[in-house]
């Protein structure tokens, strides 16, 4: 009996992921409701994954079932609660579907939970910020670009925003879509721009922008210029604290990579 269990689970297993890899091939070609019967599929294997549910959520809004994706998206929050990305999602669905107050809700409490630049743009975007009104299209299409990966589509959007309308907080997303472009010496500089603009004003953001910019810097293999941005860290932390303003997890991360690295700035 036992391995005769075994054997259906095992054959389970297998035929979930057939499916899984059908539906992602079917994502990637933009055959939504194809990827979106495979994940069903998938589903009937194991009806907690959160991960599959989430996907659900993206291929009923693609096809635009709104009311079934706010369902798919629902029942992984069960799931995972505080997920910070399901929030955004959440936020996006309404956005798409134009319930903006119910958009702004969830884009509030993705930042709560973590604090990015994209989301301050997501909030602008909904928002009553007058700069947003003229540009209210063109940053939402911007987004939604970035959101589905489709940089190349997005990057001159971007570049509009950021050089024609002055729209500073665009740095980041000029930096995102360079990167995913391989433009890795334009990424740099916008990330730059960006951990420049949070440190003369000493944002809530600067933690994102040091990542970001640490992390371009770590893929151009730029050592002496890593070492340099944690030396102006320290800087600018023995001036307004230590670094536990930082953020608990990122100063641990920040100080275990710093000591692994170089053994220097040691606490």
């Amino acid at each position: 009996m036992k391995m005769q269990l075994d054997y259906l689970n095992f054959v389970g297993r297998r035929t979930a992921k057939s499916f899984l890899d059908k539906a992602k091939r079917a994502q990637r070609s933009g055959r939504w409701s194809e990827a979106y019967e495979a994940y069903r599929r998938v589903l009937r294997n194991d009806n907690q994954r959160f991960g599959i549910l989430v996907q659900m959520g993206h291929m009923s809004k693609e096809l635009g079932n709104f009311s079934q994706a706010e369902a798919h998206y629902a029942e992984a929050l069960k799931l995972k609660p505080e997920d910070w990305d399901l929030h955004v999602q959440l936020g996006h669905l309404y956005n798409r579907s134009g319930d903006l107050p119910k958009a702004k809700d969830w884009y509030k409490r993705a930042n709560d939970i973590r604090r990015t630049a994209e989301i301050s743009e997501l909030l602008n975007t909904v928002g009553d910020a007058p700069q947003a009104v003229d540009t209210s299209e063109l940053r939402r299409k911007t987004l939604e670009q970035m959101d589905s990966r489709r940089f190349q589509q997005a990057l001159p959007n971007a570049q509009a925003l950021y050089e024609m309308h002055g729209l500073r907080d665009f740095d980041v997303i000029l930096g995102h879509a360079f990167r995913e472009l391989g433009r890795y010496a334009e990424a740099r500089g916008m990330y730059e721009k960006y951990f420049e603009r949070c440190l003369s004003s000493d944002s809530k953001h600067l933690n994102d922008a040091c990542w970001h910019l640490l992390n371009i810097l770590e893929i151009s293999d730029e050592n002496q210029e890593i070492l340099d941005l944690f030396a102006r860290l320290k800087r600018h932390y023995s001036k307004v604290g230590n670094f536990s303003d930082f953020g608990g997890q990122q100063a641990e991360l920040l100080q275990n990579h710093i000591e692994k690295l170089y053994g220097v700035f040691r606490m």
